[in-house]
């Protein structure tokens, strides 16, 4: 777990983050009755508000609300939105107590029976976290302390989450993918992978009535009854500010002053320049040396010289003499450039051994004038002051928002312009024009605006490769709502006539299951129902192949769950109609011989071994410590965080 710890931290967000989740655990503390209330402890020491008890060790509001905030901001790292009112309809307020009930278990559990985290073994993760480690890989202070200033935390959070992580470390890990499994066992599981499946499937098409429509009191129940169907989905206004490269580099071009300056600090650069290209072999004894070079003198190739000897001959591609002397040696450098092109020359001696070169190249380029050198120092230049500038600029708005300054004072101190977006749906579609498409360039600050709530402070999102970024805050939240009944009235009535005809094709489905499971050959029972069988087609598949060569087709995931010599029916994919599956044969394999097959099963058995351990394990928990909830101070703290998303 601690290296899962290690390797997630990619970002800072990431450390705290992973507060580790002990889902099965925590599951075994919500479904075992017997948790007591707790009204007695409504309030801490200092007044906090306590909202649940592991043994001495107290859960308050503070805890749940910064548990939420690190869920929340964990899915806006990962680029999904965050809705609070979403959140708390799906579970997630209870999810989060339960986490830190968990938490706490596990520390509280390990500490009653003796095991203690040490401050060296909290120091050695810490420092062991590439996020605070400085250029030379190792632990810095000023890393460690920015990154609790940018996230709010404190040094002792950061450290209580590490505990907590070694702790759990401690205690779970030994239980996930231990004991062992008999064969017998995984050859039965094992072995319903290699089974045989076949038979026939066809579609029971609808038939739609487009003469008779539905009164208004039809209507008004559909639509009642589907309102889901019809909701416009939450739009946000939007408020952005953006820093952009081009803007950026339109305003950075640098002086004739800054220029010469250039120029003159480049001097070597634009200096006149002897270049080589030259090969070279180096042998290990002068006597060998000496032929080579004849040879090579004489016309052969010198690669080809050292392909004879089993060996390779080194190549300086257009190097000057002080990079070559760098490369090689002195000796070789003097050498080579007090020879001409295609001169052999050597043998050198060297460190090495004797070295023969060949001369393949002399480049002699030209000194660049300031005048010569302008244009190329003038894009450099501008480039790297853009750069700086757009760095510099994110610093200052990350700094200013860490500082508490709103929207509109982080636009005046960065000297940006205010631009308004929306309202726009989470995916970037305009719900009022359909055909519009979301802009791509816009999507990085639209997920801003969704993973935030107005009042939040400014997002800075990267809006490009180069640099450019945004910030944005959300300025408006329109909830989502159905559309008025008149506005879709006639999604209404055909929606209504598909349910008929998909109800009229239930029936004859259901006739011709019945034909089918009394024995009736399968097209003489759709021709005895009147039906004409619509794209039948049979099916043969194994079991374990399932997907691995694409999208399994509808009827043979319908076909898994009808047993030998049944039929079944059930909607198709498109609602056009239903699907009637006849099994005509199933096919039973021995896994024994397949070693690679029960490898992986059995690995599976363990892990599924080791969570029941886990759950087990929780229960235990939950029994030897005293486990208590204040359900009144859970219910307002929830009732607040409603509250609060419905502003």
């Amino acid at each position: 777990m601690l290296s899962f710890f290690r390797n997630f931290i990619k970002s800072p967000i990431g450390l705290i983050t992973v507060f580790v989740v002990l889902g099965i655990i925590a599951v075994a503390f919500m479904l075992t009755p017997g948790v007591p209330g707790l009204d007695t402890i409504g309030a801490g020491a200092g007044g906090r508000v306590v909202l649940a008890k592991v043994g001495d060790k107290e859960i308050t509001e503070s805890d749940v609300r910064q548990q939420i905030d690190l869920i929340q901001r964990g899915m806006q790292q990962r680029g999904q939105a965050f809705s609070m009112n979403e959140f708390l309809a799906q579970g997630g307020f209870e999810a989060a107590l339960q986490q830190l009930i968990s938490a706490r278990a596990t520390v509280a559990f390990q500490e009653k029976n003796g095991m203690e985290v040490s401050k060296r073994l909290i120091d050695s993760q810490i420092t062991s976290i590439p996020s605070f480690q400085g250029p030379d890989g190792k632990f810095d202070q000023k890393a460690f302390d920015e990154f609790l200033r940018r996230q709010r935390f404190t040094a002792q959070q950061v450290r209580s989450d590490i505990s907590d992580s070694i702790y759990q470390d401690w205690m779970l890990m030994p239980l996930l993918g231990k004991g062992a499994v008999p064969d017998n066992l995984v050859a039965s599981y094992a072995g319903l992978q290699l089974v045989r499946r076949f038979g026939k499937a066809a579609v029971v098409p609808t038939v739609i009535d487009t003469a008779t429509t539905p009164d208004d009191k039809a209507i008004a129940a559909w639509y009642n009854a589907h309102k889901a169907t019809y909701m416009v989905p939450e739009q946000r206004v939007i408020r952005y500010a953006a820093a952009t490269f081009d803007a950026i580099k339109a305003k950075s071009a640098p002086t004739d002053a800054e220029v010469a300056d250039a120029y003159k600090k480049a001097a070597d650069r634009f200096a006149a320049k002897d270049k080589r290209t030259v090969r070279q072999l180096v042998l290990s004894d002068q006597a060998t040396a000496n032929r080579i070079f004849g040879e090579v003198k004489g016309g052969k190739a010198i690669a080809d010289e050292a392909k004879s000897l089993g060996l390779e001959a080194g190549n300086f591609e257009a190097v000057e003499k002080p990079d070559l002397a760098k490369q090689s040696t002195a000796a070789v450098a003097d050498a080579a450039f007090a020879a001409k092109q295609g001169d052999v020359v050597g043998p050198v001696r060297t460190p090495f051994g004797w070295a023969v070169l060949k001369i393949e190249k002399v480049e002699n380029v030209a000194a660049k004038s300031l005048a010569d050198a302008h244009d190329d120092l003038v894009k450099e230049l501008t480039e790297k002051k853009t750069t700086t500038t757009l760095v510099n600029l994110r610093q200052a708005a990350d700094d200013a928002i860490g500082d508490g300054s709103n929207f509109n004072q982080l636009l005046g101190q960065l000297k940006l312009t205010a631009q308004t977006l929306g309202p726009v749906a989470a995916d970037g579609t305009n719900p009022a024009d359909p055909a519009a498409k979301p802009d791509p360039a816009m999507a990085a600050i639209i997920r801003a605006g969704f993973t935030s709530q107005p009042g939040d402070d400014p997002k800075v999102v990267p809006t490009a490769e180069d640099g450019s970024f945004a910030v944005a805050i959300p300025d408006r939240v329109i909830v989502a709502k159905p559309k008025p009944v008149a506005d879709v009235r006639e999604d209404v009535i055909k929606a209504i006539r598909i349910d008929a005809g998909m109800k009229r094709a239930q029936a004859k489905a259901k006739e011709i299951v019945a034909k089918l499971n009394a024995g009736v050959a399968f097209e003489k029972a759709f021709a005895d129902a009147g039906v004409p069988p619509a794209g039948m087609k049979g099916f043969d598949y194994v079991v374990g192949e399932i997907g691995k060569s694409g999208k399994p087709t509808p009827e043979t995931i319908a076909s898994l769950q009808v047993p030998l010599k049944k039929a079944a029916a059930l909607p198709n994919e498109s609602g056009s109609g239903y699907l009637v599956i006849y099994t005509e044969g199933v096919e039973e394999h021995d896994a024994k011989g397949n070693q690679e097959l029960m490898g992986q099963v059995r690995a599976r058995l363990l892990q599924l071994s080791g969570n029941e351990q886990l759950a087990e394990l929780g229960d235990a928990i939950r029994r030897d410590l005293k486990i208590v909830r204040n359900e009144k101070a859970i219910a307002a703290l929830k009732a607040a965080l409603q509250r609060d998303a419905a502003r």
